[in-house]
Protein backbone atom coordinates (compact mmCIF):
# COMPACT_ATOMS: atom_id res chain seq x y z
CA UNK A 1 0.00 0.00 0.00
CA UNK A 2 2.68 2.52 0.88
CA UNK A 3 4.85 1.92 -2.82
CA UNK A 4 1.41 2.12 -4.13
CA UNK A 5 0.78 5.63 -2.57
CA UNK A 6 4.97 6.67 -3.67
CA UNK A 7 3.71 5.85 -6.91
CA UNK A 8 1.02 7.98 -6.76
CA UNK A 9 2.96 11.09 -5.64
CA UNK A 10 5.48 10.18 -7.69
CA UNK A 11 3.00 10.75 -11.32
CA UNK A 12 1.55 13.19 -9.22
CA UNK A 13 4.47 15.72 -9.15
CA UNK A 14 4.80 14.32 -12.93
CA UNK A 15 1.63 15.40 -13.98
CA UNK A 16 1.77 18.79 -12.34
CA UNK A 17 5.70 19.62 -14.13
CA UNK A 18 4.10 18.19 -17.43
CA UNK A 19 0.48 20.53 -16.74
CA UNK A 20 3.69 23.44 -15.90
CA UNK A 21 5.88 23.01 -18.73
CA UNK A 22 2.74 23.14 -21.16
CA UNK A 23 2.11 26.16 -19.73
CA UNK A 24 5.52 27.28 -20.54
CA UNK A 25 5.25 26.45 -24.12
CA UNK A 26 2.74 27.19 -25.11
CA UNK A 27 3.43 31.35 -23.54
CA UNK A 28 6.11 30.84 -26.08
CA UNK A 29 4.40 29.37 -28.25
CA UNK A 30 2.06 32.73 -28.03
CA UNK A 31 4.78 35.10 -27.83
CA UNK A 32 6.83 33.34 -30.86
CA UNK A 33 3.55 34.17 -32.61
CA UNK A 34 3.41 37.67 -31.96
CA UNK A 35 7.05 38.34 -32.76
CA UNK A 36 6.19 36.44 -36.21
CA UNK A 37 3.30 38.55 -36.89
CA UNK A 38 5.36 41.65 -35.83
CA UNK A 39 8.36 40.70 -38.34
CA UNK A 40 5.69 39.94 -40.80
CA UNK A 41 4.06 43.91 -40.81
CA UNK A 42 7.96 45.29 -40.80
CA UNK A 43 8.70 42.81 -43.67
CA UNK A 44 5.70 44.00 -45.86
CA UNK A 45 6.53 47.69 -44.62
CA UNK A 46 10.06 47.20 -45.80
CA UNK A 47 8.73 45.91 -49.44
CA UNK A 48 6.82 49.01 -49.77
CA UNK A 49 9.26 51.59 -48.95
CA UNK A 50 11.75 48.97 -51.68
CA UNK A 51 8.95 49.48 -54.34
CA UNK A 52 8.26 52.75 -53.57
CA UNK A 53 12.06 53.84 -53.71
CA UNK A 54 12.28 51.68 -56.82
CA UNK A 55 9.40 53.80 -58.42
CA UNK A 56 10.87 56.82 -57.67
CA UNK A 57 14.65 56.06 -58.67
CA UNK A 58 13.25 54.87 -62.29
CA UNK A 59 10.79 58.14 -61.99
CA UNK A 60 14.45 60.55 -62.20
CA UNK A 61 16.29 58.21 -64.27
CA UNK A 62 13.70 58.21 -66.80
CA UNK A 63 13.89 62.40 -66.39
CA UNK A 64 17.25 62.52 -66.53
CA UNK A 65 17.77 60.63 -69.37
CA UNK A 66 14.67 62.86 -71.17
CA UNK A 67 16.65 65.51 -70.07
CA UNK A 68 19.67 64.14 -72.18
CA UNK A 69 18.12 63.40 -74.86
CA UNK A 70 16.39 66.50 -75.49
CA UNK A 71 19.83 68.16 -75.17
CA UNK A 72 21.14 65.85 -77.56
CA UNK A 73 18.23 65.55 -79.76
CA UNK A 74 16.98 68.15 -80.37
CA UNK A 75 18.46 71.30 -79.01
CA UNK A 76 21.72 70.72 -79.93
CA UNK A 77 20.95 70.41 -83.62
CA UNK A 78 18.65 73.39 -83.07
CA UNK A 79 22.01 75.42 -81.93
CA UNK A 80 24.31 74.46 -84.77
CA UNK A 81 22.02 74.93 -87.64
CA UNK A 82 18.97 77.01 -86.45
CA UNK A 83 15.22 75.96 -86.86
CA UNK A 84 11.52 76.83 -87.52
CA UNK A 85 9.76 78.92 -85.03
CA UNK A 86 7.28 74.83 -84.46
CA UNK A 87 10.38 73.03 -83.61
CA UNK A 88 11.75 75.98 -80.93
CA UNK A 89 8.61 76.34 -79.20
CA UNK A 90 8.26 73.32 -78.59
CA UNK A 91 12.33 72.27 -77.10
CA UNK A 92 11.41 75.62 -75.10
CA UNK A 93 8.46 74.08 -73.61
CA UNK A 94 10.04 70.68 -73.00
CA UNK A 95 13.10 72.78 -71.32
CA UNK A 96 10.05 74.69 -69.17
CA UNK A 97 9.60 71.54 -67.85
CA UNK A 98 12.87 70.98 -66.10
CA UNK A 99 12.96 73.25 -62.81
CA UNK A 100 16.22 76.05 -63.14
CA UNK A 101 15.37 77.73 -66.42
CA UNK A 102 14.15 81.07 -66.49
CA UNK A 103 11.42 81.78 -68.39
CA UNK A 104 12.92 85.44 -70.15
CA UNK A 105 15.72 82.94 -71.20
CA UNK A 106 13.13 80.29 -73.19
CA UNK A 107 11.84 83.31 -74.25
CA UNK A 108 14.77 85.01 -76.38
CA UNK A 109 15.50 80.80 -77.94
CA UNK A 110 12.86 81.55 -80.65
CA UNK A 111 15.05 84.36 -81.61
CA UNK A 112 18.70 82.69 -80.89
CA UNK A 113 18.03 79.45 -82.12
CA UNK A 114 16.50 80.26 -85.57
CA UNK A 115 19.46 81.29 -86.95
CA UNK A 116 22.19 78.68 -87.59
CA UNK A 117 25.48 79.23 -85.13
CA UNK A 118 27.77 81.00 -87.82
CA UNK A 119 25.15 84.10 -87.70
CA UNK A 120 24.87 84.36 -84.01
CA UNK A 121 25.41 87.91 -82.90
CA UNK A 122 27.05 88.50 -79.72
CA UNK A 123 23.71 88.81 -77.82
CA UNK A 124 23.01 85.52 -79.29
CA UNK A 125 26.38 84.11 -78.21
CA UNK A 126 25.43 85.55 -74.69
CA UNK A 127 21.84 83.58 -74.32
CA UNK A 128 23.81 80.34 -75.60
CA UNK A 129 26.53 80.63 -72.84
CA UNK A 130 23.53 81.38 -70.25
CA UNK A 131 21.62 78.51 -71.64
CA UNK A 132 24.69 76.22 -71.19
CA UNK A 133 25.02 76.91 -68.34
CA UNK A 134 21.19 76.43 -67.09
CA UNK A 135 21.44 72.95 -69.36
CA UNK A 136 24.31 72.45 -66.58
CA UNK A 137 22.94 73.31 -63.28
CA UNK A 138 19.83 71.04 -64.47
CA UNK A 139 22.17 68.31 -65.64
CA UNK A 140 23.80 68.72 -62.20
CA UNK A 141 20.76 68.42 -60.17
CA UNK A 142 19.26 65.51 -62.31
CA UNK A 143 22.94 63.65 -61.44
CA UNK A 144 22.11 64.80 -57.77
CA UNK A 145 18.97 63.80 -57.40
CA UNK A 146 19.47 60.48 -59.20
CA UNK A 147 22.08 59.69 -56.78
CA UNK A 148 20.36 60.39 -53.43
CA UNK A 149 17.03 58.59 -55.23
CA UNK A 150 20.07 55.06 -55.82
CA UNK A 151 21.47 55.41 -52.52
CA UNK A 152 17.69 55.28 -51.21
CA UNK A 153 17.03 52.06 -53.00
CA UNK A 154 19.92 50.40 -52.56
CA UNK A 155 19.33 51.18 -48.42
CA UNK A 156 15.64 49.90 -48.72
CA UNK A 157 16.26 47.12 -50.57
CA UNK A 158 18.97 45.98 -47.64
CA UNK A 159 16.48 46.80 -44.85
CA UNK A 160 13.76 44.43 -46.76
CA UNK A 161 16.61 41.84 -46.76
CA UNK A 162 17.22 42.44 -43.49
CA UNK A 163 13.56 42.49 -42.39
CA UNK A 164 12.94 39.17 -44.89
CA UNK A 165 15.94 37.79 -42.64
CA UNK A 166 14.09 38.32 -39.56
CA UNK A 167 10.60 37.12 -40.72
CA UNK A 168 12.32 34.23 -41.64
CA UNK A 169 13.88 33.55 -38.08
CA UNK A 170 10.53 34.50 -36.48
CA UNK A 171 8.84 31.46 -38.03
CA UNK A 172 11.25 29.34 -37.91
CA UNK A 173 11.39 30.05 -34.13
CA UNK A 174 7.36 30.01 -34.14
CA UNK A 175 7.65 26.28 -35.74
CA UNK A 176 10.17 25.09 -32.89
CA UNK A 177 7.82 26.57 -30.31
CA UNK A 178 4.75 25.27 -31.79
CA UNK A 179 6.84 21.49 -31.80
CA UNK A 180 7.86 22.06 -28.87
CA UNK A 181 4.23 22.64 -27.43
CA UNK A 182 2.77 19.61 -29.21
CA UNK A 183 5.27 17.90 -27.44
CA UNK A 184 4.25 19.43 -24.05
CA UNK A 185 0.80 18.16 -24.45
CA UNK A 186 1.38 14.83 -25.17
CA UNK A 187 3.94 14.21 -22.17
CA UNK A 188 0.95 16.36 -20.35
CA UNK A 189 -1.45 13.79 -21.64
CA UNK A 190 0.88 10.54 -20.76
CA UNK A 191 1.28 11.91 -17.34
CA UNK A 192 -2.04 12.67 -16.78
CA UNK A 193 -3.00 8.62 -17.40
CA UNK A 194 -0.28 7.83 -15.92
CA UNK A 195 -1.91 9.30 -13.05
CA UNK A 196 -4.68 8.05 -13.22
CA UNK A 197 -3.81 4.72 -13.46
CA UNK A 198 -1.34 4.87 -9.82
CA UNK A 199 -4.74 6.78 -8.55
CA UNK A 200 -6.85 3.75 -9.30
CA UNK A 201 -4.17 1.17 -8.26
CA UNK A 202 -3.98 2.98 -4.67
CA UNK A 203 -8.08 3.02 -4.34
CA UNK A 204 -8.08 -0.37 -5.76
CA UNK A 205 -5.78 -1.52 -3.16
CA UNK A 206 -8.17 -2.97 -0.22
CA UNK A 207 -10.03 -4.53 -3.00
CA UNK A 208 -6.76 -6.17 -4.19
CA UNK A 209 -5.75 -7.47 -1.25
CA UNK A 210 -9.24 -9.11 -0.67
CA UNK A 211 -8.94 -10.77 -3.54
CA UNK A 212 -5.60 -12.17 -2.89
CA UNK A 213 -6.61 -13.27 0.24
CA UNK A 214 -9.43 -15.69 -1.01
CA UNK A 215 -6.88 -16.82 -3.75
CA UNK A 216 -4.60 -17.42 -0.46
CA UNK A 217 -7.21 -19.41 1.30
CA UNK A 218 -8.62 -20.86 -1.66
CA UNK A 219 -4.76 -22.07 -2.11
CA UNK A 220 -4.57 -23.47 1.73
CA UNK A 221 -7.70 -25.52 1.40
CA UNK A 222 -6.46 -26.68 -1.93
CA UNK A 223 -3.43 -28.37 -0.01
CA UNK A 224 -5.19 -29.08 3.25
CA UNK A 225 -7.64 -31.08 0.69
CA UNK A 226 -3.91 -32.60 -0.98
CA UNK A 227 -2.75 -33.19 2.36
CA UNK A 228 -5.55 -35.13 3.70
CA UNK A 229 -6.19 -36.78 0.11
CA UNK A 230 -3.63 -38.21 -1.82
CA UNK A 231 -0.55 -37.80 0.12
CA UNK A 232 -1.73 -38.72 3.26
CA UNK A 233 -2.80 -42.35 1.36
CA UNK A 234 0.81 -42.08 -0.77
CA UNK A 235 2.07 -41.73 3.23
CA UNK A 236 0.30 -44.68 4.21
CA UNK A 237 1.28 -47.25 1.51
CA UNK A 238 5.06 -46.00 1.90
CA UNK A 239 4.82 -46.66 5.54
CA UNK A 240 2.92 -50.15 5.17
CA UNK A 241 5.77 -53.42 5.56
CA UNK A 242 5.86 -55.62 2.83
CA UNK A 243 5.44 -59.74 4.13
CA UNK A 244 8.05 -61.12 3.40
CA UNK A 245 7.57 -63.79 0.93
CA UNK A 246 7.81 -67.89 1.89
CA UNK A 247 11.50 -69.09 1.19
CA UNK A 248 11.36 -71.42 -1.78
CA UNK A 249 12.81 -75.46 -1.36
CA UNK A 250 15.04 -75.87 -4.15
CA UNK A 251 16.25 -79.91 -4.01
CA UNK A 252 19.06 -80.93 -6.10
CA UNK A 253 19.32 -83.44 -8.01
CA UNK A 254 20.65 -86.88 -6.17
CA UNK A 255 24.92 -88.16 -8.08
CA UNK A 256 24.48 -91.67 -9.14
CA UNK A 257 27.80 -93.70 -7.62
CA UNK A 258 28.98 -96.00 -9.92
CA UNK A 259 28.88 -99.99 -8.96
CA UNK A 260 31.72 -101.74 -7.70
CA UNK A 261 33.38 -103.99 -10.79
CA UNK A 262 33.34 -107.06 -10.96
CA UNK A 263 37.46 -108.68 -10.71
CA UNK A 264 37.12 -110.57 -13.94
CA UNK A 265 35.79 -107.66 -15.83
CA UNK A 266 38.19 -105.19 -13.96
CA UNK A 267 40.98 -107.00 -15.17
CA UNK A 268 39.61 -107.63 -18.63
CA UNK A 269 39.56 -103.60 -18.71
CA UNK A 270 42.31 -103.18 -17.11
CA UNK A 271 44.53 -105.13 -19.75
Amino acid sequence: KQRRGSATSEAKTKADDAETLEAQRLTAKTEAKETEKTKQAALAEAMKQEKSSLIQFEKVSAKKTSFESLVSMQLEPLKSAGGGKREISTLAKALGAFEGFDASLLQALSTVLAKPADQHSSFDQIVIKQLDEALSDVKGKLDAELEVVDADKMEKASSKDAAQEARNKAKEAYDNAHSDHEEAVEARAGAKKALQEAENAQNSYDADMREVASALDAANEALVTFKNGPVERFTCLRDKETPAEPAMEVTLPEEEVPAPAKDGVAEAAAE
